[in-house]
């Protein structure tokens, strides 16, 4: 005989764990879309590095790769004032399938991205190009995970790693350097994340503080991947323009110190070398890219030019640099609404003129053009302004005034239609306001 209260039992057992899979999918599903969601809202901040010349290398060191010291040229650049984080990596690795790096235990967030080799650095570089509406880079041919085979475009616009000349072009301050023993300092507790003030951890992106071109962690934090190859004896037979590193070799370069070194391993000039498939909890990046006509309508747009920031949202609307500049946009629009209303009142209280309306001493407009918008007739109680708003539009005001007010009272304000001509919006205000 079939035991009911046992399949009953049975049977809410398992509804109970398809309802449990079912939450934690959806649970899974939404973290998703919330991390892809709040991507779009981070900021990845970049860096205007004009080129110049400098002296690359030092004579002041034991290793024999740093030396000997040669003068290197470098090109205009954008970098990225921080180094990748984990928030950002972690959406690229949603959108294209990959598997999230370990943390080390140190935490995600905006702490730099960790445990990426060379290869997954030049990978997310082409994902964010494609992403930013940006030529890629880098064509890769093979297997990720087995010596990928990449062949670069220099002139594309899209996101690179840096090479090896312009990362220490960077590091020193570039056309800015005062000439620092650190990145940004003689002090290296104001710019270095070392083994003495890291609490042998990973730090935020932002700690600590910006070198001369406002660019973080550049010494210190985690070290960095950057495009060369490595080859102990290339400063003695480097390229002056612009130096690319050498054509061919085995493993690549990463630069920079990382949360674990010793003061006396934080300096500058220091090389290193690791295949390009090697992973480590020391090793991050970040991205650089050429210098565009795009870059530099964002520059004069965020300096506070609203021609530029029409221009820029209009014209490059998948740029990373998109929501700075709208936001910057909104800020100047507020400040020339606020500055044209300004003028209106200044302009309503300066034309205006006593009289009397049924008893009362009132004011109002007493100009030809308001008696010509209504067709020849005395306007007493309301006033209509038609005037061109700063962005070249029209925009019509409407005011009334009664005995017992003490000023004019604004009852409308209509913006124009987009094609409206001055005649348009005077016909309408006949219509709606004229006695």
């Amino acid at each position: 005989m079939v035991n009911i209260k046992k399949v009953k039992s049975i049977k809410l057992k398992q509804h109970n764990l398809s309802n449990s899979i079912l939450k934690k999918w959806l649970v899974a599903f939404l973290l998703s879309f919330f991390v892809i969601f709040s991507y779009g809202q981070i900021q990845r901040e970049m860096v205007y590095v004009k080129g110049g010349s400098f002296i690359m290398g030092t004579v002041f060191s034991d290793a024999s790769d740093e030396k000997p010291e040669h003068e290197v040229k470098i090109n205009d650049f954008m970098a990225m004032k921080y180094e990748v984080n984990f928030d950002d990596y972690i959406y690229h690795c949603h959108s294209w399938g990959y598997s999230i790096p370990d943390d080390g235990g140190f935490g995600k967030g905006q702490n730099p991205i960790i445990n990426v080799s060379w290869d997954d650095a030049v990978i997310y570089c082409n994902w964010l190009s494609i992403k930013s509406g940006y030529e890629k880079v880098y064509r890769l041919e093979g297997d990720r995970n087995n010596n990928l085979i990449i062949k670069i475009n220099w002139d594309a616009n899209g996101f690179r790693l840096p090479t090896e000349a312009e990362w220490e072009y960077m590091a020193t301050g570039g056309k800015k350097s005062m000439g620092y023993a650190y990145s940004g300092s003689n002090d290296p507790k104001d710019v270095v994340l070392y083994a003495d003030n890291s609490s042998n951890s990973t730090n935020e992106v932002s700690s600590l503080k910006p070198n001369e071109l406002g660019i973080y962690n550049l010494g210190g934090n985690v070290s960095e991947w950057v495009w060369d190859y490595y080859s102990e004896n290339y400063y003695s037979n480097s390229d002056i323009e612009f130096p690319k590193g050498p054509k061919v070799g085995e493993a690549r370069v990463y630069r920079g110190s990382n949360y674990t070194n010793s003061l006396a391993n934080s300096k500058i000039t220091k090389r290193n070398k690791e295949m390009a498939v090697f992973k480590s909890k020391f090793i991050g990046f970040r991205l650089v890219k050429n210098y565009t006509e795009e870059d530099a309508l964002y520059l004069k747009a965020i300096s506070g030019d609203l021609s530029s920031c029409n221009n820029f949202v209009t014209k490059y609307p998948k740029s990373i640099y998109f929501n700075k500049v709208s936001e910057k946009k909104n800020d100047l629009d507020r400040i020339a609404e606020a500055k044209w209303i300004a003028e209106q009142n200044s302009q309503t209280n300066n034309t205006t003129n006593n009289t009397s309306d049924n008893g009362c001493n009132i004011k109002f407009v007493a100009s030809d053009d308001d008696y010509e918008r209504c067709g020849g007739k005395k306007v007493t109680v309301y006033h209509v302004e038609i005037n061109p708003t700063y962005s070249g539009d029209y925009r019509c005001r409407v005011y009334y005034k009664s005995c017992s007010t003490k000023g004019w009272y604004e009852i409308g304000l209509f913006d124009s239609h987009i094609g409206w001509e001055k005649e348009d919006a005077i016909e309408y205000l006949k219509t709606m306001y004229c006695p």
